[in-house]
């Protein structure tokens, strides 16, 4: 449960209903949607129309304090079945939410809705691909190269995990296994036992639960047999991050499993790689925003109000709503995630989850031709030392004109070069790096790198490598580097008015864009690779000639 800072106030609980625990609620009159979001709940459980009336004791603190006095009382703390239970959960949760009592994590009573049941019902329009009907050619052409999001069924029909993740085997056979629940202010893991985990996920009442998300399964002897129960789906056969080994590349595959009302925040997969979502049992909620879609929208802070949160079911029960009101052209594709099913979000796509029902799944990151340019960049700025030794190893195992020499004039178009070991942006009149200094750098990191090497890592890279070209058949080799990458609609942009908002993502005009600081793509000159500098503003034009000046000095 990411924190933004302490909620010093509540906000109205969604509408009520009976639950299976007899908690009566009273009905809501038809009142009108300002009114809702007002809208107090009585000592007894029935709901008020009457808004609290924003006068000018607002703006003196009164009408926060009187929203906290009005708001509804936490559900009572369940009770679980293992005497432990208790202490445990009450000791993650304040690791996790330092500034949250444990008391308060069901305040805003979201158990006693019925909104996850009436997001089974949501309109969709993700599409769905079967696997008798896909081959691998058309995958690539279709979504990957694209970058189209899309659901896939039929994948998992022979998988272990379809039987064997349920909760109460799960429960039988890894209860004294830890997994990771969450995470201390200072990044440390918090673990709990699964039988203690299951206990919490079968009781709890909690607005947005803990979740188990464990990317260490094959690091432990009593959980490393979770890896054989699920499989990669044959529509992905290239996972270019292996060729550093399992021990220098970053986390890339995830045991799941997630309460009701649990989820994550609106967000993009790291260095510019794509994601499969595997579902073995529940249902879950999804919002896609295409890539060049405005973190600020997207994330809608601007459209909290006073008291709210911006946990995931908060942040689908209140803020999507304002996004789509507010930005009507921002395409947002939506999908309830069935068992069975297998959920592709290509690199760069904003996403955020709900678990409309108790959840088990595997979810893993690859990266892949069909984005290997965006994803290199991504690599290259983001991990320095890590994208000199992938580089080095690209070297060797994927030779090809399309492969490391593309990326390799890339780099020099836009200024990089390794140095100690990583890659450093260098400055070039040209746009070009200097290829001596660079190859002998290249060229003695790889000769550093290859000696501290493990001769079993090697194999095991060798063999995946192997694996992957024989999975890719001569047509799909050319669907990954032939298909034309489809150009998405510009979403509208924010509101350019005098508002902090629009201040804050207006970009300044005394200074130089993005788009003046980098190099523009390769464009044929007489059948000849030229790169082409962005056009330069008056400012960087002055300044470079002032520059030249003194080198022509120097020169005299």
């Amino acid at each position: 449960m990411p924190c933004e800072g302490e909620r010093q106030t509540a906000v109205a609980r969604p509408p009520a209903q009976t639950d299976s625990k007899g908690v009566s609620a009273g009905k809501l009159p038809t009142v009108t949607a300002a009114d809702r979001r007002d809208m107090h709940t009585t000592s007894g459980g029935a709901a008020t129309t009457a808004p609290v009336a924003k006068t000018a004791d607002a703006k003196d603190g009164n009408y926060q304090k009187q929203q906290a006095a009005n708001a509804p009382e936490p559900l009572p703390e369940p009770t679980y079945q293992h005497h432990k239970t208790r202490d445990r959960i009450r000791r993650a949760k304040k690791q996790h939410r330092g500034d949250l009592h444990w008391s308060e994590w069901n305040k805003f009573r979201y158990a006693e809705s019925n909104f996850c049941e009436e997001s089974m019902h949501i309109k969709e329009n993700l599409p769905r691909i079967h696997k008798k009907d896909t081959t691998l050619v058309e995958f690539i052409k279709k979504f990957e190269v694209p970058g189209k999001p899309v659901l896939l069924c039929g994948w998992m029909e022979d998988w272990p995990a379809r039987e064997k993740w349920t909760i109460e085997n799960l429960r039988r056979d890894y209860r004294t296994a830890k997994f990771k629940v969450g995470e201390k202010d200072n990044g440390d893991k918090i673990r709990l036992k699964m039988k203690y985990f299951i206990d919490y996920l079968r009781h709890q009442n909690d607005d947005s639960p803990l979740y188990l998300f464990e990317s260490s399964v094959e690091d432990k002897a009593d959980t490393c047999g979770l890896l054989k129960d699920w499989e990669v789906p044959d529509v992905f056969p290239v996972d270019l991050h292996a060729i550093v080994g399992e021990e220098r590349r970053p986390p890339y595959r995830w045991f799941c499993i997630g309460p009701k009302r649990s989820g994550t925040t609106v967000h993009t997969d790291p260095l510019g790689t794509a994601a499969w979502n595997a579902v073995t049992s529940g249902y879950k909620r999804w919002a896609l925003f295409p890539p060049n879609t405005s973190k600020q929208i997207v994330k809608g802070k601007h459209l909290m109000k006073p008291g709210e949160d911006d946990e995931p079911i908060m942040w689908f029960h209140n803020i999507l709503p304002r996004i789509k009101q507010q930005y009507p052209d921002i395409p947002v594709y939506e999908c309830v995630q069935r068992p069975g099913e297998i959920i592709y979000v290509p690199p760069n796509w904003w996403h955020a989850v709900l678990n409309l029902t108790d959840c088990v799944a595997c979810t893993q990151n690859h990266l892949s031709f069909g984005f290997l340019d965006l994803a290199w960049r991504k690599l290259r700025k983001g991990r320095r030392r890590l994208a000199a030794q992938w580089f080095s190893r690209l070297q060797q195992y994927f030779p090809e004109k399309e492969i490391y020499h593309r990326l390799n004039l890339s780099n020099k178009v836009d200024g990089w070069e390794v140095r100690s070991g990583k890659f450093c942006r260098v400055r070039a009149s040209s746009g070009f790096g200097t290829d001596v200094s660079s190859s002998s750098s290249s060229s003695s990191s790889s000769s550093s790198s290859a000696s501290s090497d493990d001769e079993d890592e090697l194999n095991e890279v060798r063999q995946h490598v192997l694996r992957t070209r024989a999975a890719i058949s001569p047509e799909a080799w050319k669907a990954y580097f032939q298909s034309p990458v489809e150009v998405l609609p510009t979403p509208c942009a924010l509101p350019v008015a005098n508002t902090p908002l629009a201040r804050l993502t207006e970009p300044c005009k005394n200074r130089a864009t993005p788009l003046d600081k980098r190099t523009l793509p390769l464009q044929t000159k007489g059948g000849e690779k030229v790169a082409r500098r962005a056009p330069c503003t008056t400012s960087q034009q002055e300044g470079r000639e002032i520059a030249e000046g003194k080198r022509q000095k120097t020169q005299n």
